[in-house]
């Protein structure tokens, strides 16, 4: 059955180192990690605190194996020196023997509450190595989230780079179109309509014309068989007339439409 004054003092101590702990913990890492900007710095932080908790822990565990190991030695030269001295129990005093019984409890006293240590130390060391292998874990998940999270930036702000580049050539594209706009617009404002008597005196005139050369070439093609010098004379005569007489153009061209 286990003592339960030992099984107090071990859970004090256990509680002690946890505050302890959990104080440290608090001070100089959980402190990065409220800071949204010292993720990554935080996350190096709790891998170098807890690596060196563990090699504290470590360093402890190996120390008192070494003070038990030493007392345990210890105690087989005593047990060694004890039965050598009960053996030549007539040639010892009965007070020399007393007193090596009493040297030889304190000492074995003294073995069991190291040993005690060593339990506990045993005991801290493993929920010590929970608390690192969890807080691994944990820091693991919050470096992939963060390698996530910078790819997504990367992604965004090369987007960004083309939303930004197709803003200024559309932007020049603008300018260009704001320009043929006000170029139409000038246009437009200076566009005056030809007067609808003068379209029609032109256009009657064109057609007179069209149909004057019409009759030329006809009167040309029935004289060309017997008549070509004279056939030579009238055409001379036609171009003549055409090149003294030319039709009107209209004074101002017709545009269709423009584009606003």
């Amino acid at each position: 059955m286990p003592d339960p004054k030992a099984t107090l003092e071990e859970a004090d101590i256990h509680l002690v180192e946890i505050k302890k702990a959990n104080n440290e913990f608090d001070r100089h890492i959980a402190k990065a990690f409220r800071e949204k900007s010292g993720i990554l710095m935080g996350a190096e932080k709790v891998v170098r605190y807890l690596d060196r908790r563990m090699r504290a822990k470590d360093a402890l565990v190996e120390k008192l194996r070494l003070k038990n190991a030493d007392l345990k030695v210890q105690k087989r030269k005593l047990q060694m020196q004890l039965q050598e001295k009960e053996e030549l129990d007539e040639a010892l005093h009965e007070v020399d023997f007393q007193q090596l019984k009493i040297e030889n409890s304190q000492y074995l006293e003294h073995i069991d509450e190291r040993n005690q240590d060593l339990l506990c130390c045993k005991l801290t060391a493993g929920k010590a190595l929970q608390v690192l292998n969890s807080h691994k874990k944990k820091l693991q998940s919050m470096m992939d989230e963060s390698k996530l999270l910078s790819s997504d930036i990367a992604a965004r702000r090369q987007i960004l780079g083309k939303i930004e580049a197709e803003t200024v050539q559309a932007e020049k594209e603008r300018s260009k179109a704001e320009a043929l706009n006000q170029r139409l617009r000038s246009q437009l404002e200076k566009f005056h309509v030809p007067h609808v008597l003068e379209y029609v005196t032109a256009k009657t005139t064109h057609s007179e014309l069209e149909q004057n050369v019409r009759a030329w070439e006809r009167k040309v093609e029935i004289s060309e068989v017997g008549l070509l010098p004279q056939s030579n004379v009238l055409v001379g005569v036609f171009k003549m007339s055409i090149l003294h007489f030319p039709p009107e153009p209209p004074r101002y061209p017709y545009t269709p439409s423009l584009v606003l």
